[in-house]
């Protein structure tokens, strides 16, 4: 509805208010309460839109971090079970050897 043309009357009528105080401001806007209450609430939506973002970043963190995780424990469980596999395969060949080796004496 507002857009920067009306910030830039609105920073224009508080100039001539500073540097002209003796003479009375004719306000370019609707109303000087109104517009800096519509300046307020487009600030306020940036803020609201800001913390939004934050939220939405965090949540995104929080993924990450989660994905990460499950990542990671899937890898240590892999490397344990082929470890495991590995000695079992090589205490099967050394038994098996061994009862070579037994039964031909």
């Amino acid at each position: 509805m507002y857009g920067m043309h009306d910030i830039q009357l609105l920073e224009t009528a508080m100039t001539e208010v500073s540097t002209n105080s003796t003479r009375p401001v004719i306000c370019k806007l609707p109303c000087p309460a109104y517009s800096f209450e519509l300046v307020t609430r487009k600030i306020v939506g940036v803020v609201v839109v800001v913390e939004v973002l934050v939220v939405v970043v965090e949540v995104v963190v929080v993924v990450v971090v989660v994905v990460v995780v499950v990542v990671v424990v899937i890898v240590v469980v892999v490397v344990v079970v082929v470890v495991v596999v590995v000695v079992v395969v090589v205490v099967v060949v050394i038994v098996v050897v061994v009862l070579e080796v037994v039964i031909a004496l």
